[in-house]
């Protein structure tokens, strides 16, 4: 198959007078009819074998049904000639800046040549394509040029990826090329980009051979790596023509990645094209995975793991309103494609033993499939090929399965045969759907000791699963990092680490109360320890009996203090790993008379049973309210509204089903907010 057509590019009254050949094979006997897409915006004129006679046709419903001239039978060959004209509402677009140009993605090539507008019927012989347009005027196409406007595209070519662009007054850029075929580099560009060009597109011969070293050699033999500029918000992998946005060609290497992007695509998304849109996945996601790749050669694996981590927050992002499968995926231009994509690739390249394996199988899937169309199905057989076992359990819930794994773990230290050894409990708690599933993967942890580290990995294949490792160092274990190298695309939490955000000490009328507050329900336990002015011996006294537990925030009231005594207080924090964490000391000085400052107290008990006191001091006559919330802003109870006098003051509310609320108190200019908890 191949496409040949001429376009007479009407600037002024922004039309186009084409003649296209459709040169077919066919595959079946018996054919006296065929049928191509072609929009109803082009008026047809004729039809015709090439070089023989006209056809019967009708054109309706944007398809063009042709009786042929005769019986046709599997491996026979015609050219059809179509005459046409008009404006093309979609696939090319008439720019007031004197620019004309073709973007087809992803099915409007049929808006403006008759042809099947599918990605996976490739014109194996390419495409020729002439432009003819104003004298002086530049233009750019995919393929090789022949004259100053015809282009010949050699290698086999989806309808998509055909397309041309024009200016009024193009200017051209070239670098010389580091890549065997690729002859030289190309820049079309507005004036105005001549200037930023040379640090724009600095890195880019680097990168086109990086590409051809990667994954194979550069896939268009004699063929120039190009890009034009047009108004486009992006860029699109038109082969050896990509275009690029005009405003996205800065002084600078910002979007680098945006070029480098495209780039990737002359190897997986154009040669290594798509049979099915259901699997774009293939095409996105190697290519934004591609641009990651350049980070980690051309400047190493900070930069590469600053890529990773943005193509994780954008995912994430996208998935909190927006959760579906990248396989047949409900948008196409989305993160879940893209960036997911991406991090499949990453983690696929993970489960080989070595780099050099999984690049290995790269390139033998993109030698096997270049310049044809592959499925999901053929990148997986190929993966398993070289991986040795099946990889079922990886794309299915991966690819055709949505979301990501949610990890909480914590940790203790034990002893195993005279060995130190971690004992790990991990958790998957994202939410389980007939979408998004437990999954089944390697998991790296790094373990940290007095005497070293240790990488460790196992494979979790359940919700809630217990290890017992044996670690190869010894000494007392320190910390637990889950996917040190950066691997996987999750989110994980160690429930072993406690983090207290605050802890305060305020003097109350009947004591000091002590009040902390933590980000994560981490914590086991409190204890709370003391030391008072003049004290010397036994400098820290445990104040609780038995360990303080509950709910964020906590509070205690420390009762048994005396009038003008500074008393400094430390906390002591346990985790489920047995560690410790203390924080301190904060001061304090208990005084009975009047406060002298606005104050709104933990409510204590917290976790309450019903009924729970809060205290509050004025340092002078105040209109207080004093108002409890439930955690949706819904009003529950007005517990004060009235005038109070200076002092300290507390109130007690009782009735509260079992949940969180918040108590918010309003005095002249001052507000205040705190939590309680009601078990």
């Amino acid at each position: 198959m191949k496409y040949d057509m001429e376009v007479d590019v009407d600037t002024s009254g922004e039309t186009l007078d084409c003649n296209c050949v459709v040169k077919l094979e066919f595959t079946e006997n018996g054919v006296t009819e065929i049928g191509l897409q072609l929009h109803e915006n082009m008026t047809l004129s004729n039809v015709r074998i090439k070089s023989g006679p006209t056809l019967a046709y009708t054109h309706t419903d944007d398809v063009v049904d042709i009786t042929l001239d005769k019986t046709y039978n599997s491996g026979d060959v015609v050219q059809l000639e179509f005459d046409y004209s008009g404006h093309p509402s979609e696939g090319v677009y008439f720019q007031s800046n004197g620019v004309v140009h073709s973007v087809s993605w992803p099915d409007y090539a049929y808006y403006w040549f008759p042809c099947y507008d599918h990605p996976g019927d490739k014109a194996d012989e390419g495409c020729e394509i002439e432009i003819n347009v104003p004298v002086g005027w530049g233009a750019a196409m995919v393929g090789r040029k022949l004259t100053t406007y015809r282009y010949r595209f050699f290698d086999p070519i989806c309808t998509y990826n055909i397309a041309w662009n024009t200016k009024d007054d193009y200017e051209v850029y070239t670098q010389t090329s580091l890549t065997p075929g690729c002859p030289y580099l190309k820049y079309t560009l507005y004036p105005e980009d001549m200037g930023d060009a040379p640090t724009a597109f600095a890195n880019m011969p680097e990168a086109v051979d990086f590409f051809a070293d990667t994954y194979g050699d550069w896939p268009y033999e004699d063929t120039k790596f190009g890009m034009a500029a047009c108004p486009l918000g992006g860029g699109m992998e038109h082969p050896t023509c990509i275009s690029i946005g005009h405003n996205y060609i800065p002084g600078s290497t910002a979007y680098e990645w945006l070029y480098v992007h495209e780039a990737a695509h002359m190897w997986f998304g154009d040669s290594v094209g798509l049979a099915d849109w259901r699997d774009f996945w293939l095409s996105e996601g190697f290519a934004t995975y591609s641009d990651a790749l350049w980070k980690e050669e051309h400047y190493g694996q900070e930069d590469f793991h600053d890529r990773m981590e943005s193509f994780k927050t954008a995912y994430f992002s996208e998935d909190v309103t927006n959760r579906f499968p990248m396989y047949d995926p409900e948008v196409m231009l989305s993160a879940t494609v893209y960036e997911k994509g991406a991090w499949v690739l990453h983690m696929l390249r993970h489960l080989y033993d070595t780099d050099a394996d999984f690049f290995a199988m790269v390139e033998d899937y993109y030698a096997t499939y270049a310049h044809s169309t592959t499925i999901t199905d053929d990148l997986q057989a190929k993966a398993e090929s070289h991986y040795g076992s099946s990889l079922d359990w990886f794309f299915d819930e991966w690819v055709y399965m949505a979301g990501y794994p949610e990890y909480e773990y914590d940790w203790a230290e034990t002893r195993a045969g005279g060995r130190t050894a971690v004992n790990l409990n991990l958790h998957q708690v994202q939410e389980l759907d007939d979408e998004t599933p437990v999954f089944e993967m390697p998991i790296d942890f790094l373990v940290t000791t007095t005497d070293g580290e240790d990488l460790i990995t196992v494979w979790n294949d359940q919700q809630n699963q217990t290890f017992d490792v044996s670690l190869a160092v010894g000494g007392a274990i320190t910390d637990v990092e889950l996917d040190p190298g950066f691997w996987l695309l999750c989110k994980a939490k160690n429930t072993t680490d406690i983090e207290v955000t605050s802890f305060e000490a305020g003097s109350v009328h009947t004591g000091i109360e002590l009040t902390w507050d933590c980000d994560d329900e981490t914590a086991v336990g409190f204890n709370l320890y003391r030391s008072a002015a003049g004290e010397t011996a036994a400098p820290r006294k445990k104040l609780n009996s038995s360990t303080v537990i509950g709910e964020s925030p906590y509070s205690y009231l420390d009762a048994g203090v005396s009038e003008g005594v500074t008393y400094s207080y430390w906390l002591e924090a346990l985790d489920a790993g047995g560690s410790t964490e203390t924080l301190g000391p904060v001061e304090c000085i208990w005084n009975e008379a009047l406060p002298t400052t606005y104050a709104l107290y933990q409510s204590r008990p917290n976790p309450a049973r019903g009924t729970a006191t809060i205290a509050f001091d004025l340092p002078e006559v105040a209109a207080v309210t004093l108002t409890v919330y439930d955690v949706a802003g819904r009003k529950v109870s007005t517990v004060v509204n009235e005038t109070l006098a200076a002092g300290e003051h507390e109130r007690t509310i009782s009735g509260l089903a079992p949940g969180v609320y918040v108590y918010k108190m309003e005095a002249g200019s001052y507000e205040a907010m705190k939590k309680m908890v009601v078990q």
